[in-house]
């Protein structure tokens, strides 16, 4: 008689950690051909893959995107992983969420050299530019960010449309972007 009670004392408990715990629901991920970036950027800006999925019950995104090779802890100069948020696949971005490095002679870049993040919000004139706004992992060959869903104005989007790029110098005008994702689409 002793089993019977362990065994649904233990099944009940095993339902409860299954509930309890933080699942990732909807997710969107983009393939990209390995080796397309120019023979002068460094491997670890060449994005392979990138996805978005949002954790159920945490109102949070997760980020990703992966490279071919490691990023180096401390990269040289500037480097940078933009997801650019948009309405839908025809409209321009909204928001970009960028985990970078930056490091000096780059005249965006203090002296000391730092990884940071930053998002920007392209709906408000003049745009807002929020420094450190999410947390970040850079883990071997991916970039990680956690972006709360409310942060790129998605709270109560059913769809929205997304795209990645890898750069090696600050986004303005006349300076290229060293790998891009095709658009790609979120569906909740």
């Amino acid at each position: 008689m002793l089993r019977r009670p362990s065994l649904s004392l233990a099944a009940t408990a095993v339902l409860v950690l299954a509930l309890a715990t933080p699942a990732s629901a909807h997710s969107s991920t983009v393939s990209d051909p390995t080796g397309d970036i120019s023979a002068t950027e460094p491997a670890y800006l060449d994005i392979v893959a990138a996805k978005i999925t949002e954790q159920v019950g945490t109102a949070t995104l997760y980020l990703m995107i992966e490279h071919t090779v490691a990023i180096p802890d401390a990269p040289t100069g500037f480097r940078a992983w933009n997801w650019f948020i948009s309405a839908s696949s025809s409209s321009p971005p909204m928001y970009v969420a960028t985990v970078r490095f930056c490091a000096a002679p780059v005249a965006a870049c203090a002296s000391t050299p730092r990884w940071e993040t930053i998002l920007l919000d392209l709906t408000t004139t003049p745009p807002t530019v929020t420094f450190n706004a999410f947390p970040f992992k850079v883990d071997g060959a991916t970039v990680k960010a956690f972006v709360g869903a409310d942060q790129l104005g998605l709270a109560g989007d059913a769809s929205f449309a997304w795209s990645t790029a890898s750069r090696s110098s600050p986004a303005v005008p006349g300076n290229p972007i060293a790998d891009r994702t095709a658009a790609s689409s979120f569906s909740r």
